[in-house]
């Protein structure tokens, strides 16, 4: 009977055991510091918000006060932490685990206690001298002493299976055995103490057995651990691990006397110690995917930015640029576990234009094929570059990403036809005998065709799409890797050729050069390899590049002499399946290519251009110098390498680096720009030189001062307000005197000059305003182009007019003494004014054609500039020298003319002077502020023009003396108050007026009444001798002479 009662005894235990170990591996931590974390979506994935003072752990949020040590500084008064509000349990095994630190080891401390009753210490953990364990009457005397003032990490297990125990140091098995306490169990309800033994009698502990140190993380589980699990206990730093039975959150409630519980612990055990950034995120989008949902990441593609997107769910995206209102699609599919979301290949097919689209799906199926025909490479090709040459891609970046694709494929196509069949077989070498593709001339026709691809596709004109490509510079780094293919495709051409004897090495050379880049590949016998240079002078005479300023050069003497000593064990090496080399070279060959980019830095920013960063920035040209090796290429150089990069801007500048291009797929970023394989060796004003220990690309950063410093895009604006109100001020000035000399019936020749010009004068100003930005329709601003350069002359030929007519009037009135006569039609003056101008503007138009006009604005080509202000020069040099030989004729004449002649003249003559001066400053002013950016120059243009209107006005309006007679005589009549008497007086003298005009010379300054005033102009005076000869002046009745003098 007592046999079986043991055996239903231990069985009891081992189901307990079972039971216990199942509801252990269900357990929950302490709610108050262990919590469920709030998944919330976010673009790059799923965040686990644990709230103020929680932190995701990789499982759950756990509390960060968890990392928390009880300070045990003394033994006197009494301190402890006692279990509260939780009922020690029942146990048949165990684990204990828990860090200590004692200052003291040799000191008989207390770590643990448990009692129950008046059974004191039936559980007990001593710290010192040596590390001990009671249990139930049992002891262990493990033997191992701590070390002082060093954290240690302390285990204990047992099981009363037949008293297995285990006893573990920093996760490593230290002691175990069996046979302790076998069958018994710890009973519940008991008193667990942290830092004491039992209480005495009186309730009071013995201090003399106190724990004296710091203790961290104290966890009891109700079952026996594994030595896998004891070994992990130590580095549980993520807090994950929390004892079913007690946990360190227990103790946290019960500590008693002057115990102090320091936060954080100091085991340097904290979560952000232990768990990468990344590490929380997996596991937070693992444990988010199993509560919600498995989600694919935002991320970008083909240049769209692809959402946040639940699995099984197709993302639906609309066509980057602004021509399409096409979508692109893109599954997001479960992973095999359920845990992720993984994104297919998008569907863009939609958002690519016709043309290109059909180019993109031929040279996909092209390449696809097996044997493909390797002549089609090049067709394909010619359409690419025909294509970027003339495309319009808007800012569609998806269309700039097909054909930079379509051009990989082809490159890849052309580097799998570059082989030249041969093998061997025992003794024998075979080799294909009939020559493959590519021939020289289809790698000539190839480079030529491929470098005129990559000088369309980098032009600024396609910068709309270049900068709306995703992520920035993630094309650039394509293309770039597609330049090293193709230098590395024509060097091993090239090689093969001068093997099979098709190419001459000295002529193994091919470049190209365009405004946007310049490229060069040659190929040298490493024997042979001279002292490499680029540009060199050679490429400078021949106009590859337009300066020296930025270069790179190599000194190759150290690898000639490497390759010597290889050639030495070229005999001891085994045969393959790869071309064959010729013995009588067994150095090989290297092909040397360079790059030049002109504007190329913009596509590859240091930083997002959104950022904008004064710090780091690309300041120069990017260069390139690459080698391909024949054979195995050396891992480095010992010789560096040069490189001189000129600055692009010099202004406020600092921090100068020199920097290499590294593209490596494991960046988060397409490329990096890295200060690790160059170092600046001397610094000018404009330029810096460096060396680079490998080859590559090269540039220079520098910090802008200013912090908000970004990329200054000057646009010149050609008309601005000053402009638009000196052209409308002067306008207005012709306009109001054309009107004055209409108003007043002004009838003289010399006021039709006056109307003509300040006609010309209007009408040059207007469709300057208009049509000077015309540029939506070609034929409209050709027009407009015209009309413009047209009546700029048109004005400079009517003021010569003013001095012939100014010459004219001085000369026949100081020399006419005959019977002829000095009249005359304005038909000569239409000719020089407005005949000539336009001759001479068609003659120039005829010899250029559209060369002639400005592609920027509606105006003449800059490069033809001269065809405007030549004859505008020429009618200004007439114009001066005719006033010379007028002023040399009044001076002579004038004493023959009274003091108002001789006034008028005068006024005539300053006024064609300062026409002369304002009209050339004005128009001078005005292109040249439209060549030169700024406002300065328009707000002179704007001044002259001003004063250019204001002299018209007074000279030509104001002061024009048939003006000022039509206004002296309404005041007069004013005046008189309508009296009949002098009405009729002031109308008889119309009689001689009209003869006297009728009589007049074609070129007089102003017709006076003899009645009227009694100085005579010099026209008047003509006039007079006409009256003279031809009709003696009418008797006046005596009535009116006795009106008269009644009247004065």
């Amino acid at each position: 009977m007592g046999r079986r009662a043991a055996r239903v005894r231990i069985w009891f235990v081992i189901c307990a055991g079972l039971l216990s170990a199942v509801l252990a591996d269900k357990f929950q931590c302490h709610e108050k510091f262990y919590r469920k974390p709030d998944c919330v979506d976010h673009p790059d994935g799923y965040e686990c918000l644990c709230g103020p003072g929680f932190r995701w752990n990789n499982q759950q949020c756990v509390s960060t006060a968890l990392d928390s040590r009880l300070e045990f500084d003394d033994l006197q008064p009494a301190r402890y932490a006692l279990l509260l509000g939780k009922t020690f349990p029942s146990l048949s095994a165990f684990t204990i685990a828990v860090w200590v630190r004692v200052p003291k080891p040799d000191h008989h401390g207390t770590i643990l206690s448990y009692s129950l009753d008046e059974q004191k210490n039936i559980l007990r953990m001593l710290s010192g001298p040596t590390v001990r364990l009671h249990l139930l009457g049992g002891l262990i005397d493990t033997g191992y002493s701590l070390t002082a003032d060093i954290w240690t990490h302390l285990s204990w297990t047992w099981s009363n299976a037949d008293g297995l125990w285990a006893f573990y140091v920093n996760g490593s098995r230290y002691d175990h055995n069996r046979g302790l306490s076998s069958g018994q169990m710890l009973q519940t309800a008991g008193e667990l103490l942290l830092g004491q033994s039992a209480r005495r009698a009186d309730t009071k502990f013995d201090t003399k057995d106190a724990f004296w140190g710091d203790m961290v993380n104290m966890n009891i589980w109700s079952m026996m651990r594994d030595d896998a699990y004891a070994a992990g206990l130590p580095g549980n730093c993520d807090w994950s691990e929390c004892g079913d039975a007690v946990e360190w959150a227990d103790f946290r409630f019960g500590t008693r006397g002057p115990i102090y519980l320091r936060w954080p612990s100091g085991l340097n055990m904290s979560l952000s110690n232990c768990l990468s950034q990344d590490e929380a995120a997996a596991s937070c989008d693992r444990y988010c995917s199993l509560t919600i949902g498995a989600q694919c990441k935002e991320q970008v593609h083909e240049n769209v930015v692809w959402p946040r997107t639940k699995a099984r769910d197709v993302s639906m995206m609309k066509c980057p640029g602004w021509r399409r209102p096409s979508n692109s699609s893109r599954d997001c599919v479960e992973s095999e576990d359920g845990l992720d979301g993984i994104w297919k290949d998008a569907n863009i097919e939609d958002c690519l234009s016709r043309s290109i689209r059909s180019l993109k799906n031929g040279v996909k199926d092209f390449v696809r094929t097996d044997n493909f025909n390797e002549t089609l490479i090049l067709e394909f090709l010619h359409g690419l570059t025909n294509m970027t040459a003339h495309f319009d891609f808007q800012d569609n970046p998806i269309d700039l990403a097909a054909v930079i694709e379509a051009a990989h494929q082809l490159v890849e196509a052309q580097s799998i036809t570059l082989f030249d069949a041969s093998w061997t077989l025992g003794l024998y070498h075979f080799a294909q005998t009939k020559e493959v593709y590519p021939t020289l001339a289809d790698t000539q026709m190839y480079f030529k065709e491929m470098t005129e691809f990559f000088s369309n596709v980098i032009d600024e004109r396609l910068d709309p799409a270049w900068f709306t490509t995703l992520p920035i510079g993630g094309e650039a780094v394509k293309l770039l890797n597609i330049m090293r293919q193709l230098s590395d495709v024509i060097s091993r051409s090239f090689m093969y050729h001068i093997r099979k004897g098709h190419l001459a090495l000295k002529d193994a050379v091919i470049d190209f050069a365009s405004d946007t880049l310049a490229f060069k590949v040659q190929v040298f016998q490493v024997s042979d390899l001279p002292d490499l240079k680029f540009p060199s002078a050679m490429d400078v005479a021949n106009e590859l590049v337009d300066t020296e300023a930025t270069f790179v050069s190599w000194d190759a003497r150290h690898l000639k002499t490497s390759s010597e000593r290889a050639s030495m064990d070229s005999g001891s090496r085994s045969n393959s399946r790869r071309p064959s080399v010729d013995p009588d070279l067994p150095l090989g060959y290297v092909g040397v290519s360079f790059i030049l980019f002109k504007s190329f830095q913009r596509l590859l920013p240091n930083h997002d251009v959104k950022s904008n960063s004064p710090e780091d920035n690309i300041n120069s040209r990017l260069i390139s110098f690459l080698l391909h090796f024949e054979k195995q290429e050396p891992s480095n150089l010992s010789r560096a390498i040069n490189v001189q990069l000129e600055l692009l801007d010099t202004f406020n500048i600092s921090d100068i680096n020199c920097v290499s291009l590294i593209i490596d797929p494991r960046l988060h970023k397409p490329f990096v720009w890295s200060q690790d394989n160059c170092n600046i060796t001397k610094r000018r004003n404009s330029y810096v030189t460096c060396q680079c220990v490998k080859p590559g690309l090269y540039a220079v950063t520098t910090d802008m001062y200013d912090p908000k410093w970004r990329p200054v895009v000057l646009v010149n604006i050609p008309l601005q307000f000053p402009s638009y109100f000196g052209c409308s001020f002067v306008a207005a000035a012709a306009l109001v005197t054309c009107l004055l000399l209409v108003i007043v019936r002004a009838k003289s020749i010399t006021a039709s000059i006056h109307r003509q010009f300040a006609l010309c004068i209007l009408f040059s100003q207007v469709v300057f305003m208009a049509g000077l930005m015309q540029t939506n329709q070609q034929l409209t601003c050709q027009i407009f182009s015209v009309l413009i350069n047209y009546l700029i002359l048109a004005c400079f030929a009517w003021l010569m007019n003013e001095a012939f007519n100014l010459y004219i009037v001085i000369t026949y009135a100081a020399h006419s003494h005959g019977g002829g006569s000095s009249t005359g039609s304005m038909v000569r003056f239409y000719i020089l004014g407005w005949i000539v101008p336009g001759a001479i503007v068609g003659a120039f138009i005829g010899s250029k054609g559209h060369e002639f006009f400005n592609s920027e604005m509606c105006f003449i080509s800059w490069d033809y500039i001269w065809f405007l202000a030549a004859p505008a020069i020429a009618f200004s040099t007439v114009t001066f020298l005719v006033l010379v030989f007028a002023a040399k004729e009044h001076a002579e004449s004038s004493y023959t003319k009274n003091e108002k002649a001789n006034k008028i003249i005068i006024n005539h003559t300053k006024a064609v002077w300062t026409q002369m001066i304002v009209l050339m400053a004005s128009w001078a002013f005005a292109i040249i502020s439209l060549r030169m950016y700024g406002s300065i120059l328009k707000w002179l243009y704007a001044f002259f023009n001003c004063l250019h209107g204001s002299f018209y006005l007074i000279f030509y309006g104001f002061l024009h003396d048939e003006v000022r007679k039509f206004f002296r005589e309404r005041q007069k009549r004013r005046q008189s108050g309508g009296m009949g008497l002098f009405t009729r007086q002031s109308e008889e003298p119309k009689e001689e007026t009209s003869l006297v005009q009728h009589q007049s010379p074609g070129n007089d300054i102003e017709l006076q009444d003899k009645t009227e005033d009694d100085d005579d102009s010099p026209d008047v005076l003509l006039s007079k001798k006409q009256i003279r000869r031809k009709a003696p002046p009418p008797v006046r009745p005596p009535k009116d002479i006795e009106v008269k003098i009644t009247v004065l």
